[in-house]
Parts: structure tokens; sequence; C-alpha cells
């Protein structure tokens, strides 16, 4: 099949006599050669083999794992925050209730 696009795409630029074929030259001379369905055919196959990283298991682990982690920093954190400005009566001023308020 792949042979079969590069001579379509060969005779498209021959037929031109330049660099670059128009996409409507490469198409026309896709369909002299009988290939009308070729384009979609190309891209199940090619969709086929396409692998995306996050598809394997192994990266959504490592993700899932990650994202934990920091997920729980940021809570954890955030908490600690909120309990030292309202249990220590030192820290109990209009700008750390803000901060307290944004955590």
């Amino acid at each position: 099949m792949t042979r079969i696009i590069n001579e379509a795409i060969a005779s498209a630029l021959e037929a031109t006599n330049s660099s670059l074929a128009t996409s409507t030259e490469l198409i026309e001379t896709m369909v002299e050669h009988g290939m009308e369905e070729g384009f979609d055919n190309n891209a199940t196959i090619f969709n086929d083999l396409t692998e995306y990283i996050f598809d394997r298991t192994d990266v959504r682990a490592i993700f899932l794992t990650l994202y934990t982690i920091v997920f729980c920093s940021c809570f954890f954190g955030n908490l600690m925050v909120m309990l030292v400005v309202c249990l220590h009566w030192r820290m109990r001023s209009i700008t750390n209730f803000c901060l307290a308020n944004l955590a």
C-alpha cells in the first residue's frame, strides 16, 4: 500500500514539473490509480498501529502515584496552615485569617 502511495506522489510530482504538487493534483493522481478510499484505509492502519503513552499501564501507575503524592502534600499542608492559624493565639491576625481562608 505504501509503495502505491509513493508511486502516486512521484507521478504527481512529475506531472507538475515542480518540487511540490498541489493537493488537488495529488488527489487526482491517486483517483487515477484507483485509490479513492486509500486515505481512510491508511488513517485506519495508522491509528491501529499508534500507541499512546498514556494507554500504557506502567505510565498510568506512575502518574497515579505522583498525583496522589502531590494531592496529599497539598491537602495536609493547607490543613496545617488552617490549624496553626486557628489554634495559636499569636497567629490570629487579619492577614493570617486571609491566608487560612485561601488554604
